[in-house]
């Protein structure tokens, strides 16, 4: 299974010594999800991170970045695909719905459908798929790789490869640990 990890949002504490261990491990990679940080700021994070690891990493805004440190690609979605779509390096595409997949007109390695379960990082932002029966039916009939987002623990690794995930991505089930470990919130 693909093994995804999103960066929180703000800047962290030793973030760069987490995400460098992180990637040094078993993680495929990275995507780089700061909307409230400046191109400037994105640029430093990048170039703070081991150049060895940057074909781990994978943008969601400033995309010229992508092409400057080469790194793995850009993260898509409905809002900014058609501003992108002659790119050659879009990595991912986040959907909502199994429809919204079954139109997608580009082909991307993977997609994020979610959310899966509750999410732990948007209080409030419930599961969009109460019924995983009729999920796992839909994800058997796709044709793209698709990677569980929203709400995923580690924990649930076994039940999203049964549904039929090729992988997961997380958000809130690593940071939040880590923030309150380092008594950061």
């Amino acid at each position: 299974m693909l093994k995804i990890l999103f960066t929180y949002p703000e800047l962290v504490p030793d973030e760069i010594t987490l995400i460098s261990n992180f990637l040094s491990g078993d993680w495929d990679y990275l995507h780089i999800k700061k909307p409230r940080q400046s191109k400037l700021e994105i640029e430093n994070l990048i170039e703070l991170i081991p150049t060895e690891l940057h074909k781990k990493l994978v943008l969601h805004e400033h995309f010229d970045l992508a092409e400057h440190f080469d790194l793995a690609g850009v993260a898509v979605n409905k809002k900014n695909l058609q501003e992108v779509t002659d790119r050659e390096d879009i990595m991912s595409y986040s959907a909502h719905t199994i429809e919204e997949i079954k139109e997608l007109n580009i082909n991307p390695k993977y997609v994020f459908l979610s959310p899966i379960y509750d999410s732990i990082s948007k209080k409030g932002y419930g599961s969009a798929f109460s019924d995983l029966k009729t999920l796992k039916s839909d994800l058997h009939k796709l044709e793209h790789t698709i990677v569980a987002l929203g709400g995923v623990t580690l924990d649930k690794r076994n039940e999203l490869r049964e549904i039929g995930f090729k992988g997961y991505a997380m958000l809130g089930g690593i940071w939040e640990e880590h923030l309150q470990l380092r008594d950061w919130r």
